[in-house]
């Protein structure tokens, strides 16, 4: 549980490290660092809800580079708080060197009936971390920011269907306009209910998609099948183009 530091030797075996606060968030999802080496985590529920309670969800961490130590560093507002019924708050996240903004998106509150997450942009230029911006009513889970040939777009996978979404930034890193339909991942999805889990770009031109089944509740299980979908980016339309789709058998807590 919590954040884990490993480190593999030349015999195939590793060392594995844990400050003594990397479990006091429970179980985590995603992470992300900056150029500075500070790494971002946000709490994930596992199983159950005993080591990841819904009031602590929404809830972001730092680990120092120097210290080491992982503290709280904000906690993030929510149209209506994590429950019983949706246990999950903060998702996604990812980081962009050139203006410092770290991205956090949010499903608190949300339900099946009701879209009322939150894309965050926080802004780290500063001495003190600062929530610059927030796009309304949007239920995400994968992001990555990326160049392409008529602007910079922080991509998102919903966590309602099987659809990839973008929306602009400005030159500060903050949302400019609304959503963007990119694609679906419906059409080469074996199972037809896959949701992006982790948007990877690489290349200058590929990207990647972790995807997995999510329906807002906690599922049981010590293994689960993911798929990986690739797709290359056309500069001429600005449009993003189907390569393969492979499955990828993961750990329950990958």
């Amino acid at each position: 549980m919590g954040l884990l530091l490993i480190q593999p030797d030349e015999f195939g075996g590793q060392k594995v490290y844990q400050h003594p606060t990397w479990d006091d968030a429970g179980w985590l999802g995603g992470l992300a660092l900056d150029e500075r080496g500070h790494v971002y985590v946000v709490p994930a529920p596992r199983i159950s809800m005993y080591d990841n309670p819904p009031q602590d969800q929404t809830k972001l961490y730092r680990v120092d580079t120097n210290s080491g130590e992982m503290a709280l560093l904000m906690d993030l507002p929510a149209f209506q708080p994590p429950s019983q019924t949706n246990p999950f708050g903060l998702m996604g996240l990812t980081y962009d060197c050139e203006t410092q903004s770290l991205y956090v998106s949010s499903i608190a509150g949300s339900s099946r009936t009701a879209e009322v997450g939150r894309l965050f942009r926080i802004d780290l230029s500063g001495n003190t971390p600062a929530l610059a911006d927030q796009l309304e009513k949007v239920d995400a889970i994968g992001l990555g920011v990326f160049n392409g040939s008529r602007d910079k777009r922080l991509y998102f996978g919903s966590a309602r269907t099987s659809e990839i979404f973008s929306v602009a930034l400005d030159a500060q890193g903050n949302f400019s306009g609304g959503p963007r339909l990119d694609f679906s991942l419906a059409p080469y999805d074996p199972r037809g209910d896959d949701k992006a889990r982790r948007l990877t770009f690489s290349d200058g031109a590929l990207l990647r998609v972790d995807a997995l089944k999510f329906n807002f509740n906690l599922v049981a299980t010590s293994e689960h099948l993911q798929n990986q979908y690739l797709f290359s980016y056309d500069a001429n339309t600005d449009k993003w183009l189907f390569i393969e789709m492979k499955p990828v058998l993961k750990g329950g807590n990958s």
